[in-house]
């Protein structure tokens, strides 16, 4: 093939020119259908795109950066590959690469063009560039776990990380990034899809793992009706004319001490504090929470209840041996409950598939 100087050369025999929208690549055919069980589709000559072409093939998607890095570490040019990806959109693209040329999509025999389902051909470029990820992308890890804003766990402004976890089987960092979405995202809806947006306020990038949005989403709602469930299972405990046990006529720790005053200050003060936050009297659903689930934790965790008073004696003070109405208060029991329902790991917004496939990409 015709040298060109502004085109990088991978094999000086080389029998196939990739262009990008930026970049020109000569290659080997052989070497590309080695690498890569898609390329294999691609380029072996009695293959549809190789049968109608000219030896030149158009990659408009494709980001040359990332590209360039797959091709020398096909080409055996080790020496010519980055010490470092100093940016954080480099590593993306590779994982966008090795995911689309590493046995995610193959080839349509019928239109010659990519469909979307697996192979089970396990050789691929993913397998090509594991020996340098780690190195390549610990820096930028260590960077993106350090933004952490509204709770969560690192990653803010990173969320697309949970793409390049998926791409290269890295399952405890897959799981952190996923639940700290769950817990700290909140939902907006564009053209009547619903769309993750993040703790600054930014919505999450396109490049995602397939279902992770949808599931994260779904996860999301379950811990806000956990929240509300709490919340309206006191009210209704309250409410209810039939409480816990039998012999229970009030919710008040101290039977002999004022309990149905004191029922009656904490229900006022539960009532009062949820229609603060315009939970009361409707009922919402989780659908209608705008906040986070972190934040709405913390507005909850807000919520003040007064404690019902001792009578005065004669000389203008109470003093009840340390004994008090502290203990009844609702805020207590919030505190715990959504303590519970914040550090529980599930719902986390992983799928059964998604652990299928990390394991896969880890060998």
């Amino acid at each position: 093939m015709e040298e060109d100087q502004s085109c990088p050369v991978l094999d000086p025999s080389g029998d196939l020119r990739l262009s990008t929208n930026t970049q020109d690549f000569v290659v080997s055919s052989k070497v590309m259908c080695l690498a890569s069980p898609v390329w294999r589709a691609m380029f072996d000559p009695q293959g549809h795109w190789a049968r109608h072409s000219s030896g030149v093939f158009s990659f408009p998607d494709d980001d040359s950066d990332a590209l360039l890095i797959i091709l020398q570490i096909a080409h055996l040019q080790f020496s010519d590959l980055p010490d470092a990806l100093l940016i954080y959109e480099h590593l993306l693209q590779l994982a966008v690469l090795c995911d689309k040329y590493g046995g995610s999509w193959t080839l349509d025999v019928f239109t010659g063009l990519l469909a979307d389902y697996r192979l089970t051909n396990r050789y691929n470029t993913v397998r090509l560039v594991r020996p340098w990820i780690s190195k390549w992308q610990a820096p930028l890890q260590a960077q993106a776990e350090e933004c952490s804003q509204g709770g969560g766990e690192g990653y803010e402004g990173y969320e697309t990380w949970l793409f390049i976890a998926w791409t290269f089987g890295d399952e405890a960092g897959f799981r952190k990034i996923s639940r700290s979405l769950v817990l700290t995202s909140t939902v907006t809806t564009v053209n009547g899809e619903k769309r993750i947006v993040n703790a600054q306020g930014n919505m999450v990038g396109d490049i995602m793992p397939p279902g992770s949005a949808g599931a994260i989403v779904e996860a999301r709602s379950e811990r806000i009706s956990a929240l509300l469930e709490m919340c309206y299972g006191l009210v209704d405990r309250y409410e209810s004319t039939t409480l816990m046990a039998p012999e229970d006529t009030t919710i008040c720790t101290l039977r002999d001490q004022s309990p149905n005053e004191c029922d009656s200050l904490v229900y006022g003060c539960l009532i009062k504090g949820l229609q603060s936050l315009k939970l009361f009297p409707k009922r919402a659903e989780a659908s209608e929470v705008e906040s986070s689930v972190m934040a709405f934790a913390d507005k909850l965790r807000s919520l003040r209840c007064f404690e019902y008073p001792f009578p005065y004696n004669s000389h203008g003070y109470y003093n009840h041996n340390g004994i008090s109405h502290s203990r009844c208060s609702f805020t207590l029991a919030f505190a715990d409950q959504i303590n519970a329902i914040i550090g529980q790991e599930e719902p986390s917004g992983v799928l059964e598939e998604h652990l299928t496939h990390l394991n896969e990409q880890k060998d």
